[in-house]
């Protein structure tokens, strides 16, 4: 018996999850201009001890029944996935998994070989190791974290966060914006929140290594050696649009139903940060990834006619676990909110979930 053929168009987070889980059970293909997964939390570690974690993974390292096409996706009809190398690559079920998009490879990689990744840490760790005065713009998670990286391993530096709302961790709880501040001051990080950067603007790679003097809308002036922009992701699913036009909203998400199909295509699915599901992070992906390898083994076992289960949504928990480091970090839990050091270093900030993500995939 011929077995149906999966595409996943994406291997991050929840991608590379489908695809280890079906490579036996449905004849499946990955299309994702990388050769590697890469596990994001550990990308503020990176900058500082590039080599203390080892949290780039090849795909053939795990996924040695897959086929990979390095490429990126461009169009989707019902039955094919154009990639930008011109090659039309068919489909029986579809699974997009492209995530949050950020518009450089600062925070994730946007195309390459394993061994490029490494050479682009090791390169801005020299950056960062050189510069006396570094600017991070954006203090959401990624960017507190950084700043929680540097304080930690360069105490002699003058680091400074820039946050143009009016706190650290916008989005997250008073208290754990309010914990994440002190921690950061008592290290010596100059915090700026509630001001805008006038100048310079952000280049391509959102890394200034030219080093030069920020100026903001309250007037401040602020010398730097190297420049880190932080300033979010988007998802972008609009390679569906052209032929699916009602399974993409104006924001590029994937709208899907609750057994995480397309609109208006049954044998496309989504997932993750790149669906509509106001939910995002870590525990409803857990959540989306377990319906959906379960769904996609009993279609692989019964065909079309198999009965699908529902992604139900966690209860909306909001949680959050920011490292400030090896040592600190702050965290809303289902019991709580702490910043005690041992709690931060069990949860996440001994090896920013690396051990525990390559256990899923027994590497």
């Amino acid at each position: 018996m011929t077995k149906p053929r999966l595409v996943v168009i994406g291997g991050g987070l929840g991608g590379h999850k489908i695809a280890h889980a079906l490579q036996s059970a449905m004849e499946t293909v990955l299309i994702d201009p990388k050769s590697f997964w890469e596990i994001p939390m550990a990308m503020p570690r990176q900058l500082v001890r590039p080599a203390e974690l080892d949290s780039i993974v090849a795909f053939q390292r795990f996924l040695p029944k897959v086929r990979h096409i390095q490429a990126r996706a461009v169009a989707v009809t019902p039955e094919l996935v154009r990639v930008d190398g011109g090659e039309d690559v068919r489909f029986d079920y579809l699974v997009v998994a492209t995530g949050a998009n950020y518009r450089s490879a600062l925070v994730k990689p946007l195309e390459g070989d394993a061994a490029s990744r490494i050479e682009y840490y090791r390169s801005l760790n020299a950056q960062v190791t050189a510069a006396g005065r570094i600017l991070i713009v954006g203090a959401g998670p990624i960017g507190v974290e950084i700043a929680g990286e540097l304080s930690e391993e360069f105490p002699e530096k003058i680091v400074t966060l820039m946050e143009r709302e009016g706190r650290l961790l916008p989005h997250a709880s008073e208290k754990l914006s309010s914990w994440a501040a002190e921690a950061l001051a008592k290290r010596g990080v100059n915090l700026v929140v509630g001001d805008e950067l006038l100048s310079p603007v952000a280049p391509g790679s959102d890394v200034d290594t030219a080093g030069g003097e920020a100026v903001t809308g309250a007037g401040r002036r602020i010398a730097y050696d190297l420049a880190l922009w932080c300033l979010g992701a988007r998802s972008d699913a609009t390679f569906l649009a052209q032929n699916f036009p009602d399974a993409v909203n104006d924001r590029g998400e994937v709208i899907v139903n609750a057994c995480l199909q397309a609109a208006g295509a049954q044998n496309v699915f989504a997932l993750g940060d790149a669906t509509n599901f106001p939910a995002k992070g870590g525990v409803p992906l857990h959540g989306q990834v377990k319906v959906m390898q379960r769904n996609l083994l009993e279609i692989a076992r019964v065909g079309p006619a198999a009965r699908l289960l529902p992604f139900k949504p966690p209860p909306a928990l909001d949680l959050a676990v920011i490292s400030l480091g090896r040592n600190a970090g702050v965290m809303k839990l289902p019991f709580g909110e702490f910043r005690a050091g041992w709690m931060a270093r069990a949860f996440k900030s001994r090896d920013m979930l690396v051990g525990h993500l390559r256990k899923d995939i027994g590497v």
